[in-house]
């Protein structure tokens, strides 16, 4: 009986860990988001009073009224996610459109955010393509193009980036390239970077930086300092 019960003891921990590692090699799909909408109007009234043009002639009152707004506004924010095995990828689309109802306002559309990322655990490898908003690393604002990082260790990842600047507005075509070194946590509350970034118009230099990012962050206090030359 108890060589039986050892056998049976030697086998449970192995039969454990394999239905773990199949849960685990399981992938999860996830689909959330929301879509609203909201009106806004506006007018004004203008009320006046004029004047006579002759003494001892009663005063005229004039009022006036206009619409200034009347447009409906439509935010869309969608988020899809795969998970299996060392992966964990996403696709984000966040857009607002305004529509205008008043006879010569033209509405607009801006499309804020529509990528593609992933990453893999094992590998620590990251990257993000498509319309996505600023990374720090020097980059100005929104852009359209391409992120990748590449993890040496947990304290030093590398990171090389290069886009098209966003403009909701008609303007010269800008392009930018460049690096980054992540760096930290260190002493569990700082962390960091160091960059490097060119970016040109129509061909020509339009900037040329290198500086760095300092972070820190405690569960009281929190503080940020940049470097840009």
């Amino acid at each position: 009986r108890v060589k039986a019960r050892l056998a049976s003891l030697g086998t449970q921990p192995a039969n454990r860990a394999t239905s773990k590692a199949a849960g685990l090699a399981k992938p999860e799909y996830s689909f959330f988001g929301s879509v609203s909408s909201y009106y806004y109007h506006g007018s004004t009234k203008y009320d006046a009073t004029l004047a006579p043009p002759q003494p001892g002639l009663n005063f005229d009152q004039v009022s006036l009224t206009g619409t200034d707004q009347s447009s409906l506004v439509t935010n869309i924010d969608l988020n899809a996610r795969y998970r299996g095995g060392d992966w964990d990828s996403k696709l984000v689309v966040r857009d607002t459109s305004s529509r205008s109802f008043i006879d010569g306002q033209k509405g607009y559309n801006r499309l804020n955010n529509a990528y593609f990322e992933t990453l893999n655990r094992n590998l620590d490898f990251f990257t993000r393509m498509g319309r996505q908003s600023s990374l720090g690393f020097g980059i100005l604002g929104r852009f359209d193009g391409a992120w990748a990082r590449y993890g040496f260790n947990p304290r030093a990842k590398f990171n090389v980036f290069a886009g098209e600047p966003v403009e909701f507005y008609p303007t010269a075509k800008k392009k930018f390239v460049g690096s980054a070194f992540d760096l930290g946590p260190f002493a569990e509350r700082w962390s960091g970077n160091v960059f490097a970034i060119e970016q040109r118009v129509d061909g020509f230099g339009d900037r040329r930086a290198i500086g760095s990012e300092l972070r820190y962050l405690d569960p009281q206090k929190n503080g940020f300092a940049l470097f840009d030359y």
